[in-house]
């Protein structure tokens, strides 16, 4: 949602704070530290990933994971139906393996998304680059804004990073005081929750 809005906004530049690539045209994104900055620090669903050689892609128009079915594979299935066949699952897809395959190494692309649950997994090679990236972004920002995001207590890692990117902050003599701008619906414990982490 956030990339369609800005694609409507004229802009088309996206920086990741990784390298990947298109996934229709194949072209690289724009170099680091070019284009809005956008920090998904638990993945997204419009990306798709290649376990085999570390490539990542992305698709500014719509859901790349689910309008190429990324990440469904035989095995899931046959857990209900041990006679299910590759054709069958296929068709139940409705999309052809090699629509599915990394153009650069012809394996099959999966997706990963960390769960907001204390057993996510962070094991691709983009979310160390994405995690520095974001603190990079917020240790030289003197404005945070929060919107629709409850802090929970599961995000410990995100608590630890902002917390980190705050004692950076403060460090600097070029940049105003923090201010921290919380946009919530009638949460008063995500309320209490964001009073905490950032002044123990």
């Amino acid at each position: 949602m956030l990339e369609r809005s800005l694609h409507e906004q004229g802009s088309t530049s996206i920086d990741y704070g990784f390298e990947c690539y298109d996934w229709h045209s194949g072209r690289k994104n724009v170099p680091l530290n070019e284009g809005v900055a956008v920090a998904k620090i638990n993945g997204s669903s419009n990306w798709a990933y290649c376990d085999n050689c570390s490539s990542m892609f992305f698709n500014l128009q719509g859901k790349l994971a689910l309008s190429e079915m990324v990440g469904l594979v035989k095995a899931d299935f046959r857990l209900f139906d041990t006679t299910l066949k590759g054709r069958a699952f296929d068709e139940a897809l409705g999309v052809a393996p090699q629509h599915r395959e990394c153009p650069f190494c012809r394996n099959m692309v999966s997706t990963h998304i960390a769960t907001f649950s204390f057993r996510k997994s962070y094991r691709t090679y983009a979310y160390p680059a994405i995690w520095h990236a974001s603190r990079h972004w917020l240790s030289r920002s003197s404005r945070w804004i929060f919107v629709g995001y409850s802090l929970p207590d599961a995000d410990y890692e995100f608590k630890h990073m902002l917390k980190t990117a705050q004692l950076s902050l403060d460090r600097r003599k070029d940049v105003p005081p923090l201010q921290i701008d919380v946009v919530l619906k009638e949460n008063p414990k995500a309320e209490r929750r964001f009073s905490r982490p950032l002044r123990q």
